[in-house]
């Protein structure tokens, strides 16, 4: 038998060990669900542990307490409880939802004036320039400003419906009239036509003047002269051309809807045609004109 030493017991007390491994009671993410930038909280009760730490990013904390946590995505946290025994975790997570943005654009923080005179910096997601809608709406306000002049200034070719009896002179500077250029197909006038007065002329009278060099004739220019509104829908807005080079008048298509016919045939597609005195233009079944000088 060992000798029982009391004073040694009294100056060397035994070390109580524990019986069971740390008990985590709970352990939650207050909400569980957030926004980009929200903060929740995780909180936990444990028991019997020496220590207890929270990962990601927390650290060692409190047997019992609670952390605020700001997670950018979606995160899950463990909770460690250690002691002699042994050690036991659990773990929470902290949903991140996702942005819904048909067009995110992220701005860099604003910069203090007193430290720096950089402007913030928009960037806008695939390179989108930020000026293309402002560069595509004053090209869109440049053409529709093109397209305004252009019929403003535009000077259709006369049309006056004058009586019987009533003649309009036409005048060509001498020089002025363009290089000759032969019709496609055609058959030659035999009456000389001068640089006189030329005019077409409908069966009630009617007298469309033509003046010397190129001349377009559209629905425009015809309507006072055709049949009624409705026969004159068919005459396109650009229909015929006509033209004096070197002494002679010429007729052409001007690819219409609906065709021209001179003396019953028809010239779409034939290029210019040569007039002679008398002949018969008629118009997209609208109009039936008689050329005259």
């Amino acid at each position: 038998m060992f000798p029982y030493n009391y004073n040694y017991y009294l100056t060397n007390p035994v070390q109580q060990q524990p019986d069971y491994a740390p008990t985590i009671s709970s352990f939650t993410a207050n909400p569980n669900y957030v926004q980009p930038g929200q903060s929740a909280t995780l909180s936990w009760i444990v028991s019997n542990a020496t220590t207890v730490t929270v990962s990601p990013y927390v650290g060692s904390v409190d047997i019992s307490s609670s952390s605020v946590v700001t997670p950018a995505t979606t995160t899950t946290y463990t909770l460690t409880a250690t002691n002699s025994v042994g050690t036991v975790t659990a773990s929470t997570t902290v949903t991140v939802a996702p942005m819904v943005s048909a067009y995110p654009t992220y701005i860099s923080p604003p910069v203090d004036p007193s430290t720096s005179t950089e402007p913030s910096t928009v960037i806008t997601p695939s390179g989108i320039n930020p000026w293309l809608p402002a560069i595509l709406l004053i090209a869109l306000m440049a053409a529709a400003t093109a397209v305004i002049i252009a019929l403003v200034t535009r000077k259709p070719a006369a049309a006056a419906l004058q009586h019987s009896g009533t003649t309009s002179a036409l005048t060509t500077a001498a020089g002025t009239s363009p290089a000759a250029t032969l019709p496609a197909t055609g058959t030659p006038h035999t009456t000389p036509i001068g640089a006189g007065a030329a005019r077409l002329v409908t069966a009630g009278g009617g007298e469309l003047p033509i003046r010397g060099g190129a001349m377009s004739l559209g629905r425009s220019d015809l309507r006072a002269l055709a049949a009624g509104p409705d026969r004159a829908d068919l005459i396109s807005r650009k229909h015929l051309t006509m033209d004096y080079e070197n002494g002679d008048y010429y007729i052409e298509d001007a690819n219409s809807t609906n065709g021209t016919r001179l003396n019953g045939e028809s010239i779409r597609g034939k290029g210019k045609q040569m007039l002679r005195n008398g002949d018969t233009i008629e118009v997209a079944d609208a109009l039936k004109l008689t050329f005259r000088i």
